[in-house]
């Protein structure tokens, strides 16, 4: 997550028309890039870049970029007695078992951090490529 105002380069193959992307952290540019070209400007949405990565990428790129939320849950079975006092025999004792899973750890990332990675245990994920998030 980026706390400051930052600038991105993109070079032109041509070496005449390079893109400049910036962002702003700015309450009023949070969900929004500011997209230079020269002198001509514009400001789109993030989640339309994210659209465009999505539609260029490969199937493998696609499943990496995927946001995914892992919940490592804890079961606990608990045993209640209730004692009926009509319809069964009065005083008869009725046991049942009920399930509840308890969240231990909620994990949420890309696909390829958390499934591709190796989770550290301390909430953070170590990549293939050793980096830790």
């Amino acid at each position: 997550m980026l706390h400051e105002n930052n600038q991105a380069t993109i070079s032109d193959l041509s070496g005449k028309n390079h893109i400049k992307i910036e962002v702003n952290t700015s309450e009023k540019y949070k969900d929004k890039l500011t997209v230079k070209m020269g002198d001509k400007k514009a400001i789109i949405k993030k989640k339309d870049l994210y659209a465009i990565a999505f539609m260029i990428a490969d199937p493998e790129t696609q499943a990496d970029l995927m946001p995914v939320k892992q919940t490592r849950v804890r079961k606990q079975i608990r045993q209640y007695r209730v004692k009926a006092k009509k319809d069964i025999r009065k005083g008869e004792e009725i046991v049942f078992n009920a399930e509840v899973n308890t969240p231990i750890q909620v994990i949420e990332g890309l696909n390829r951090d958390i499934m591709g990675g190796k989770y550290t245990g301390d909430g953070r994920t170590k990549t293939k490529s050793g980096i830790i998030i």
